[in-house]
């Protein structure tokens, strides 16, 4: 069975990929720092103080989190991500989007070929639905398909 959430759109995309979630609001810098910094090519989570995400591979992935967190520099990595083409699938929030990973994303979509489509706002819903590894499927108009 699958659950339907619509958001409000910060970059419109088309996405699909397994979920990642997380119930602490996402720190770009603490969990990307070194997979960005240290050109790895990959996108592991490396916050500590986040053990839902401890050691996933972004790559590829949904991220549903209930907001974002951190610095201004979190917003030059996820342009940074997005050039490199190693982001998640999507960024889904059932919050309000941060400043900061908001302007990140939108910058990103602008001057990167491998825009991030971003959907915040899905409500609480959302994460009380979503478990990693489900199904997720973006539309354009940020609605949100989770399951089958």
């Amino acid at each position: 069975m699958s659950a339907v959430f619509r958001g409000h759109v910060i970059v419109a995309g088309e996405a699909v990929g397994a979920a990642a979630v997380t119930t602490r609001p996402f720190n770009t810098l603490a969990a990307l720092y070194d997979s960005v910094v240290g050109c790895r090519g990959r996108l592991v989570a490396e916050d500590p103080d986040d053990p839902a995400l401890l050691g996933v591979d972004l790559a590829g992935r949904v991220l549903c989190a209930p907001g974002g967190a951190g610095s201004t520099s979190g917003g030059a990595m996820w342009e940074q991500i997005a050039r490199d083409g190693i982001g998640p699938a999507a960024v889904l929030l059932s919050g309000p989007a941060d400043p900061i990973l908001a302007a990140g994303l939108a910058l990103a979509a602008q001057w990167t070929p491998h825009p991030i489509p971003a959907v915040c706002e899905l409500g609480d819903g959302f994460l009380a639905a979503v478990r990693s590894g489900d199904p997720v499927r973006v539309e354009a108009d940020g609605a949100v398909v989770v399951g089958a």
